[in-house]
């Protein structure tokens, strides 16, 4: 219900908007723009409404809008859902409602009402995807209506799901609320229906008048939503009210809170005016007592005890002094007393407040969130008397704190300083913490730390000057942090300006949190001015190193030595700038600027290192990179990149879009390199040759998608494989056009053109529907199997997927030989693959086979087969007929049978067992 609100405020906020960019847009929608239709007025205004109140992770519909603009507006359905689903459905709703009366400042309406709310969950978190802008966008306060009066709030039926309040809940809504002309009124009732309960409010209050009325009764069965909402074990029925009705300078309200039935919490909070007091004088008393223990888990109870007290009376004066006295907080292991009076300059005239956390049968264990946490005892004492002089002194220490992952003998906070009242008033305050026989759960943190640190601060205010922060200072066993700040107020907000030094002699005590061995020493200083609210700062810090060690070899080879930094960065109206000016070692340099701005976004880095040997041992010389991007005012970013090495180079450009979505990264330009073999150290292969490439490309982060085309060639390459090795001696020319996306990966016009290999490929690989297309020419095939004729061969093979079959036809041919082989192999890949298909082929002269199989051949052959075989030979079934006339195998027994012209048929078959001939 509280969203039909926005939906006026979100059409009237771009009213102005719409009469600009379309004149037609109110004829349509009020009915004088004699084109438009009863339907097509609520459909402009429902787009409008959901276009508005969308967002990231937020869509809003709504369905059956009538009454446009006019003074009583329903609609059959709102809903409201995210990537999860719906989380808030609103049905019959009715919106009357005075819409003139928003341009006074005034919200005026009748009845807000729904039959029906579905809210089944609270909306889920929203991960924004879109960077914030790097503008500062300064501070402003919202703008509200000066009155609301809503006389009718209501809904029949609402089903809360279990996650918004612990529990499944079906209530209904009525009330109204009206705030205007210094009055105040509301009234609430919420009733549930699944269940005994109701929750009423009834609150009035009248500045002419100055009588308040407060009336609130919460009254629910077991199980309801109270107690969902505070966790009270059991879930016992709740009952809770205050009550009062009177001037506010004679006030009492009454307060009760009870759980089954007994009472938890009662007491009385009133108001009056002193007697023989000054007019304006008001006194507020509150005393509130009782046994909460049952409301809380059993193992919180001894905390509490069977009595808790809550009590202060504070007095404020017409000149505007205020004092607190008896003011008491106590239970069983919780005693809080004090008094403190604050003069009317705004500075205390006294504090005297003590409090102490201890149980008398050992450690107490605190009612806090998360991990069980236990105190031996911990103290509180703060005074200052301005009768007795300007010094303050407070202490606050804890013994004996035991938490799991943080535990330490004692934490103290002390400190002491000067109070001034008069024409100038100041505070000031000098601060000292420690912690001693620290126990974090981590020996690796605790070797970082240390078991004592120590910290101190000074504090300095003076009225109309600036707020000093001095001598900030933390000090660890071999780390120390030191700074100043100063915080000035202006209308704009507070400006924060100061400085800061960190120095760790030993960055080795922080390996185990850093999950590497660390090394070195490391100084860093900074100089800031911040305005929060504005979102506006300037950062300058500049830094030295030496010998540091972050265990990557390469890095640590570019560290060696004394290492200087130099960083500045600012954020204004204008946006952010950055400024690396300097980061350089013995053996490196880095150099780097960018711009942020909406739209206009710009990145320059330049960078050296003296000899590539540092970080790749195998190759020698000066290293030299340039790179630079820039952002359209579409978000697109177009970058360049220049880097150079004695006899290799790379020059690429390129663009990244939705860079905070899924980015696609696009890039094209040249690779060049004299001798691979520079990069076989860095490859972990044994590379060689020389190669030039010209490329271009792009991929998805989430690699959806990616493409990329290389063309180029190369000389004597070798990458560690024989048989390729010798393919690729000589002179390659390379044209390589490949894409993937999602599961479709296509090979395309594809081809490696050499002196002793020429290879064309042609693929789509589609799940249960690919294809291939590959021909080639070899010039020498013994190049890839010992023994082979010297001669070249050509070939060619064609592939279709079906399902997960895949046809195939296979023709070679050279040196007299020719082979034809086709079928189909089926569940190719599965653990009962087979193939069916037959097979032609014949030789001219086997003698050229002599070396290959070892023995001395000669004569004609050509065989001729059909069948199929399984993939394990466990099933065959083969026919085949062989052709041949003067053969010979170099056995003389064999070569007599074989003499002559030959003829044989034989068929072949096994199924499972015996082969059959």
């Amino acid at each position: 219900m509280r969203l039909a609100v926005p939906i006026i405020l979100a059409f009237l906020a771009a009213w102005p908007a719409f009469a600009q960019d379309e004149p037609g847009f109110f004829g349509r929608l009020f009915g004088t723009d004699e084109a438009a239709t009863d339907e097509e007025q609520g459909g402009l205004l429902e787009n409008f409404i959901e276009d508005n109140l969308s967002g990231e992770g937020r869509q809003v519909s709504i369905s059956g809008f009538e009454g446009a603009l006019s003074g009583r507006a329903t609609l059959d359905t709102l809903t409201i859902s995210d990537d999860q689903g719906d989380w808030l459905t609103m049905s019959d709703v009715v919106l009357d409602w005075n819409r003139s009366a928003l341009f006074r400042g005034r919200l005026e309406v009748t009845e807000l009402s729904a039959a029906e709310i579905l809210l089944p969950r609270l909306p889920a978190p929203v991960e924004s995807t879109e960077a914030p802008t790097p503008e500062a966008s300064g501070f402003s306060l919202p703008e509200l209506p000066v009155s609301v009066a809503i006389d009718t709030i209501a809904a029949n039926r609402g089903a809360i799901g279990q996650p918004v309040f612990g529990v499944e809940s079906l209530v209904s809504v009525d009330g109204g609320l009206r705030l205007e002309g210094g009055e105040g009124e509301a009234n609430l009732a919420l009733n549930k229906l699944d269940a005994p309960g109701a929750i009423t409010l009834a609150a009035s209050y009248s500045n002419t008048s100055e009588i308040l009325a407060l009336n609130l009764e919460i009254d629910e069965g077991e199980n309801g939503i109270i107690a969902g909402l505070l966790d009270v074990p059991g879930r016992p029925s709740v009952s809770f009210s205050v009550s009062g009705e009177a001037p506010i300078s004679e006030y009492a309200a009454d307060i009760r809170l009870a759980t089954d039935g007994s009472e938890r919490l009662t007491g009385r909070i009133t108001t009056a005016q002193p007697d023989g007091s000054e007019e304006g004088t008001l006194r507020v008393r509150a005393d509130i007592s009782g046994n909460v223990a049952p409301i809380f888990n059993a193992e919180y109870q001894p905390f509490f005890g069977d009595d808790v007290r809550i009590g202060a009376v504070i007095t404020r004066f017409p000149d505007g002094r205020t004092n607190i006295d008896d003011m008491t907080l106590s239970a069983a292991s919780l005693n809080l007393d004090g008094t403190i009076r604050i003069g009317a300059d705004g500075l205390p005239d006294e504090i005297d407040v003590t409090g102490n956390v201890a149980a008398e049968d050992g450690a107490v264990l605190l009612p806090l969130p998360g991990p069980e946490t236990r105190v031996d005892r911990a103290n509180l004492e703060v005074k200052f008397d301005a009768a007795e002089g300007d010094l303050w002194t407070g202490a606050f220490e804890i013994n004996g704190l035991n938490r799991p992952g943080f535990s330490a003998e004692q934490l103290s906070l002390t400190g002491s300083g000067q109070i001034s009242g008069g024409a100038t008033p100041a505070v000031s305050a000098e601060l000292n913490i420690a912690a001693r026989a620290l126990d974090l759960g981590n020996p690796d943190a605790e070797e970082a730390l240390g078991e004592i640190v120590t910290g101190r601060a000074e504090v300095d205010w003076t009225a109309g000057e600036p707020l000093r922060l001095g001598e900030l200072v933390i000090d660890g066993e071999s780390y120390n942090v030191s700074g100043d700040a100063t915080v000035t107020f202006t209308e704009a907000g507070p400006s924060i300006s100061g400085q800061a030094d960190a120095r760790a002699e030993r960055l080795s005590v922080f390996s185990g949190l850093a999950g590497r061995t660390l090394g070195g020493r490391v100084d860093l200083s900074t100089s800031f001015v911040v305005a929060p609210l504005a979102g506006t700062f300037d950062v300058t810090a500049t830094g030295t190193s030496d010998n540091l060690i972050v265990s990557q070899p390469q890095v640590d080879r570019i560290l060696e030595g004394s290492a200087q930094l130099d960083v500045t960065a600012a954020r204004d109206e204008t946006g952010i700038t950055f400024a690396l000016n300097t980061l350089e070692t013995p053996n490196a340099s880095l150099t780097g600027a960018a711009s942020l701005r909406s739209g206009g976004s710009t990145i320059q880095i330049s960078g050296r290192l003296d000899d590539a040997a540092i970080i790749v041992p195998s190759v020698s010389g000066p290293i030299r990179l340039q790179a630079n991007a820039e952002e359209d005012r579409d978000r697109v970013w177009d970058w360049q990149v220049e880097t150079s090495l004695e006899g290799t180079s790379l020059s690429a450009m390129g663009s990244v879009t939705d860079l905070f979505g899924t980015p696609i990264i696009a890039a094209s330009g040249r690779f060049e390199a004299d001798d691979l073999s520079d990069f076989a150290a860095l490859s972990g292969r044994p590379l060689a040759g020389g190669i030039a490439t010209d490329f271009a490309g792009e991929v998805a982060a989430d690699l959806s998608r990616a493409s990329a085309n290389l063309s180029g060639s190369a000389t004597d390459v070798a990458i560690g494989v024989p048989e390729a090795d010798d393919l690729l001696e000589g002179a390659v020319a390379f044209r390589i056009d490949a894409a993937m996306a999602g599961d479709v990966i296509s090979l395309r016009d594809s081809s490696i053109i050499g002196d002793h290999i020429e290879l064309r490929a042609d693929a789509t690989i589609v799940p249960e529907a690919g294809r291939f297309d590959l021909e080639g020419r070899l010039t020498d095939a013994s190049r890839i199997l010992e023994g082979a004729p010297a001669e070249a061969f050509d070939f060619s093979a064609e592939g279709q997927q079906d399902g997960r079959d895949w046809q195939f036809d296979v023709d070679a041919s050279g040196a007299g030989v020719q082979l034809s082989a086709e079928g189909i192999a089926l569940d190719a890949l599965g653990e009962t693959a087979s193939v069916e298909g037959k097979l032609r082929a014949s030789a001219e002269d086997l003698a050229i086979f002599s070396d290959l199989a070892n023995r001395p051949l000669t004569g004609r052959l050509a065989i001729d087969a059909t069948g199929s075989v399984n993939r394990d030979l466990s099933r065959f079934d083969v026919s085949a007929a062989a052709n041949g006339s003067g053969l010979s195998i170099g056995q003389t027994e064999a070569d007599r049978l074989l003499s002559g012209d030959l003829t044989l048929v034989a068929d072949a078959s096994r199924d499972g067992g015996a082969i059959e001939i």
